[in-house]
């Protein structure tokens, strides 16, 4: 169940801001202290292990949407001293969310599934969609103070929340 106070936010354009904004995130936004970075209230490992793979903190952010509501904080590991522009390329990477508002399995899927076929053509849509299926299995619901983790070790993608 959403949040009423957020019931005119179009959730889908929410969803892809929040799935797309943190991957691209290259600046810390935050206080560090003791191993933590601290970013509007919300604390971040300054460095993590994945199945046996040390990231360090590469950027931390709040996303407000439309500049007044808080939606989520992120925070993307990566391979130490790997630049955050090199995120996308075909590197281990380890983004956690920390959400701030309720978001449905359903409102995720939906957001993925409509950004990627706006993104590309519709053969390339369709030699994707297995994997776009694959991917959307993985959500799930969230609610307020929520963390969801999404990892990529080359060949291995998998979340937990």
């Amino acid at each position: 169940m959403t949040d009423n106070r957020f019931e005119d936010v179009p959730m889908v354009k929410l969803k892809i801001i929040c799935m797309l904004s943190v991957i691209i995130c290259v600046f810390i936004s935050g206080t560090c202290h003791a191993g933590a970075t601290m970013v509007n209230g919300t604390e971040f490992l300054n460095s993590v292990e994945v199945r046996g793979t040390r990231l360090q903190l590469s950027g931390a952010a709040l996303l407000k949407y439309m500049f007044l509501i808080e939606a989520y904080t992120g925070a993307l590991y990566l391979p130490e001293k790997t630049d955050g522009r090199d995120a996308l390329d075909d590197i281990s990477k380890h983004l956690v969310l920390e959400y701030r508002v309720a978001l449905s399995s359903d409102d995720f899927v939906k957001a993925t599934t409509e950004k990627i076929k706006a993104s590309v053509s519709k053969d390339a849509f369709q030699r994707l969609l297995p994997k776009i299926k694959s991917l959307n299995r993985l959500y799930k619901d969230v609610q307020p103070k929520d963390r969801y983790a999404l990892t990529y070790l080359p060949g291995i993608l998998f979340t937990e929340i």
